[in-house]
């Protein structure tokens, strides 16, 4: 498991802001980056993008913890802004210039800590029919994450898929519910953290099918907290929206399973 952490943790990035009454700094939640060719995308929920407007000056910072370093998302956000936001579309995209993250600029980063596309699931399933998969949240979680002067603490989780109760068509087919329950730690008398702060960080699909493993498989959005589940969006979902505002990627072209469906939205 230290080894995995040890891995994953480079991919993922704190989104903060500033208390607009008391200007304490706060953890919003967690981000992801992915690099397509030679381009850059901050991926995370739109409802921790939505915070912003709660937020001193209404603005959103990454943090770069790897030297300190916080950076302004000016850029601009395509997302659902509802306050509401349905689950299968609590997702958000940035697409960024990396000259401007200036401490990201250089090849530590570009080879371990943005994710390529090798590493993405791009269908609506995380392995062939029959094959064993092992999911992963991760994320980090305010409980354990109150002290912004130091690295920040990555919490990842090993969990299953659990059925959905209710939901829409789109809900079902966009999405995976995840159950989060101590119930499922080793360690007896521990418990999980409450997952705030975790919003917009990965899950990650452990196959032994494929080259590459884990994979980024879903970006976490909601947790249930009276079915001990959490909700996540499909990387399709992800790279439909990304196919469909961002032209000139990579994916121009490419067959993805839920193109129709954020087109038409």
């Amino acid at each position: 498991m230290d080894e995995l952490l040890k891995f994953l943790a480079p991919y993922h990035f704190p989104i903060l802001g500033f208390d607009a009454n008391s200007s304490k700094e706060m953890l919003i939640g967690t981000c992801i980056i992915l690099s397509i060719g030679e381009r850059y995308f901050i991926v995370t929920a739109s409802h921790v993008m939505n915070e912003r407007q709660n937020l001193k000056n209404k603005e959103l910072w990454l943090w770069n913890y790897h030297d300190g370093s916080k950076y302004t998302i000016t850029e601009d956000i395509i997302g659902n802004d509802q306050r509401d936001v349905p689950h299968w579309h609590d997702v958000a995209v940035v697409e960024i210039d990396v000259r401007d993250y200036k401490t990201l600029d250089h090849h530590e980063f570009y080879e371990k800590c943005f994710l390529g596309l090798e590493r993405v699931v791009v269908d609506l399933k995380a392995c062939d029919p029959g094959a064993d998969v092992a999911y992963l949240i991760s994320g980090f979680p305010c409980s354990k994450n109150k002290n912004l002067k130091k690295v920040p603490h990555l919490l990842a989780f090993f969990t299953k898929e659990v059925g959905k109760e209710s939901g829409s068509a789109i809900d079902n087919l966009a999405t995976i519910s995840l159950e989060w329950n101590s119930k499922q730690l080793v360690e007896q008398g521990m418990a999980l953290p409450a997952p705030q702060g975790m919003s917009g960080g990965g899950v990650w699909a452990l196959t032994k099918d494929h080259e590459f493993s884990p994979r980024l498989f879903a970006i976490s959005v909601a947790h249930i907290k009276r079915e001990n589940k959490i909700i996540a969006v499909k990387m399709a979902v992800v790279l439909a929206i990304l196919q469909a505002f961002f032209p000139g990627t990579k994916l121009e072209g490419v067959d993805m399973p839920l193109s129709v469906l954020v087109g038409e939205q």
